[in-house]
């Protein structure tokens, strides 16, 4: 215990506790977990509580600005975290007790950053600090919180971030700092206190003096030392970083190379149908030496980036160059298999192997799992899908589903994905009275996309047809798609048409003959 004066005594007895204002961002000084508060500053406030007799009644917040605006505002007594500077003392209107720890500070930054520095990251509110940094030339540029300020320097908004030694250390195991450094700068070094508001009594600050003078060094460096250690608070980025890029590499290469061998079996198998469907062709008339030609390029393209990309992925020592590689392997692959799956699709359709089996549905219900399928894809995009018909009422046909169902995905999908955000995809069906050269059903697809050239049109349902154009910048596909939509619906024994016009839009029109199921076939 410590000796004090009358008045010291009875100011303590007559005082519930005293408030104490801290900011909670900053581990291991002091940091909130749930209701509690810890750190090197609670500790030391239950040291001079010992000592003196004085309880405090700790008040937490998120950052030094709040935590000063708080204080000036007099909503405490106390503030912990203050500056040892007479100067800041005075514009803050308050007094100083003893020091009762020295913080090291310095920069934390890229090696390649560190000799020419511009701006530098701070917490917002620790204007001590910024004027520091503002006097050394450079650039103080504020931050909400600890993290944040080494995040800046990670995205390269700032080139360094401003900090202690002890704070840093808290951060810096996390995966995206690896590669930072400290350096200290002996001019930013300063010493913490506890800031007494001018407005408190002055025995306050003599009966908490008395305290301090009565804490020895040891028991200050036993409260640093415990509260030192770092307790990692790993996240998914720092487990696959730092233990888990290899594996993670080596099952991606396992995925990797399943498909490329159940890619290699489905190429052999449509090889050989492929080969059958030529030899048809030939007794026919009617080979196509252009088609396999236009494949063996189109399959090798995203063949070659398989294996350029995974050569590079294999050598590639840094994990965000290496990532990079992966993910373009995933694009190719999945451009591939599209490409694989389009194209044996096209060579049923024109070997004769695909047969109309038709059956007995509901229209709804071919409507629906279409819709189903493309609602979410225009709704990504904030693109409006309006579904128009005539009918009354739930109507049974007489049609082959799955065959109308791709007419109709294919055409909606790239009405989708060729209209820009925020626009327009309609979709009528109506039923001709009376009907046109033996079609019975007009299905009308149009969006105010970017269209089509009037010379693209020409060319659009060859197989491999794509038109090239920026506003179609990173738009996939194979160019096969439009090709089985003609081929289905001249299968289905109707129409297909197309007006179009640059960045206004396309509509077609695909006219089926389609019959209605009656009581005997229903049931």
């Amino acid at each position: 215990m410590i000796a004090l004066s009358r008045e010291e005594d009875a100011f303590i007895k007559s005082k519930v506790s005293a408030k104490v204002l801290l900011c909670t961002d900053e581990r291991p000084i002091a940091y909130q977990e749930g209701s509690s508060i810890g750190g090197i500053v609670p500790d030391y406030l239950e040291i001079l509580k010992e000592k003196s007799g004085l309880s405090f009644d700790l008040v937490a917040y998120k950052n030094h600005e709040e935590m000063l605006k708080a204080f000036q505002e007099g909503k405490g007594e106390l503030c912990a975290q203050f500056p040892d500077d007479f100067q800041f003392s005075e514009d803050q209107k308050a007094m100083l007790s003893q020091p009762y720890m020295s913080l090291t500070y310095g920069f934390g930054s890229s090696p390649k950053k560190i000799d020419s520095l511009t701006k530098v990251a701070y917490e917002k509110g620790d204007t001590y600090l910024a004027e520091k940094v503002r006097s050394l030339g450079y650039t103080p540029i504020p931050f909400d919180t600890t993290e944040s300020v080494l995040l800046a320097v990670s995205n390269g908004t700032c080139d360094a971030a401003t900090m202690n030694s002890m704070v840093y250390e808290q951060l810096s195991y996390h995966a995206q700092y690896r590669d930072f450094s400290f350096y200290v700068r002996p001019e930013l070094t300063l010493s913490l206190c506890l800031g007494i508001s001018a407005n408190a009594s002055p025995l306050l600050l003599t009966a908490l003096d008395k305290a301090a003078g009565a804490v020895t060094k040891t028991a200050l460096e036993t409260i640093r030392v415990k509260n030192a250690t770092v307790v990692p608070n790993w996240t998914l980025e720092d487990y696959i970083r730092t233990n888990g890029v290899t594996l993670l590499l080596l099952l991606i290469l396992l995925i990797f190379l399943a498909i490329l061998v159940f890619l290699i079996l489905r190429q052999k198998r449509f090889t050989r149908k492929l080969e059958l469907a030529r030899k048809e062709a030939d007794e026919a008339n009617e080979a196509k030496p252009s088609f396999p030609s236009s494949m063996s390029h189109d399959l090798r393209t995203p063949l070659n980036g398989i294996v350029g990309f995974t050569d590079l992925a294999l050598r590639e020592k840094n994990p965000e160059r290496k990532q990079a590689y992966l993910n373009n392997i995933k694009s190719s692959s999945s451009l591939l298999c599209d490409l694989v799956n389009d194209t044996l699709e096209l060579s049923r359709i024109e070997s004769g192997k695909m047969e109309v089996q038709p059956s007995a549905i509901s229209c709804d219900t071919v409507m629906g799992s279409v819709l189903s399928s493309i609602t979410p894809l225009a709704e990504a995009k904030h693109i409006t899908l309006e579904v128009e018909t005539n009918r009354n009422g739930e109507e049974m046909v007489w049609v082959d589903a799955l065959k109308v169902q791709k007419i109709l995905l294919n055409l909606l999908s790239n009405a989708v994905k060729y209209t820009p955000s925020g626009g327009k995809v309609k979709m009528s069906i109506s039923e001709l009275k009376p009907p046109e050269n033996g079609m019975t059903r007009r299905i009308v697809i149009e969006d105010n996309g970017i269209g089509m050239s009037e010379e693209f049109q020409k060319h659009l349902y060859e197989p491999f047809a794509q038109e090239h154009r920026k506003e179609a910048s990173g738009v996939g596909g194979t160019g096969l798609g439009l090709s089985i939509v003609q081929r289905i619906v001249s299968l289905l024994g109707g129409t297909i048409s197309v007006t179009s016009q640059m960045n206004k839009g396309s509509k077609f029109v695909v006219l089926l003959p389609v019959q209605k199921a009656s009581q005997n076939e229903l049931s």
